[in-house]
């Protein structure tokens, strides 16, 4: 399956990614925003599960996250991700599956900018319009 991002209903504006791109991502989130609250971490098993997350109240947080985490990719701030903790994790099998050395490829830099365009380009979805959960 292809991970989508969806930011509503079904009906909602979405973007695919490619898993090897779009993963990298989510294990920053999880390795640089400890601790996760119980409702991120549900996004996190949905978005890796599934391959598909809907904004909602409950997984504003993983948007809100994810974005950060592509804002920083740009940046420069953020060049790798520690391959051993997500091996060790509760991700492992899940978030492991494309993992080599830890460093950023160009295609997770092409993700995050593609991310945080689809934000931009949807300004009557993002950013929400209902209490972070």
């Amino acid at each position: 399956m292809t991970p989508t991002l969806i930011l509503g209903p079904s009906d909602s504006p979405s973007i695919e990614f490619m898993p090897q791109d779009i993963e990298p991502l989510v294990i920053l989130m999880i390795e640089f925003c400890r601790p996760l609250s119980a409702s991120e971490l549900d996004s996190v098993w949905a978005f890796t599960g599934l391959d598909t997350l809907h904004l909602r109240e409950g997984s504003i947080g993983f948007f809100l996250k994810l974005e950060d985490m592509c804002g920083r990719v740009l940046a420069g701030e953020l060049t790798r991700y520690d391959v051993e903790k997500i091996k060790n994790s509760e991700f492992a099998g899940y978030l492991d599956r494309f993992c080599t050395d830890g460093v950023l490829t160009p295609g997770v830099r092409v993700a995050a900018r593609r991310c945080l365009d689809f934000l931009a380009a949807n300004p009557n979805f993002w950013p929400p319009k209902f209490a972070e959960a």
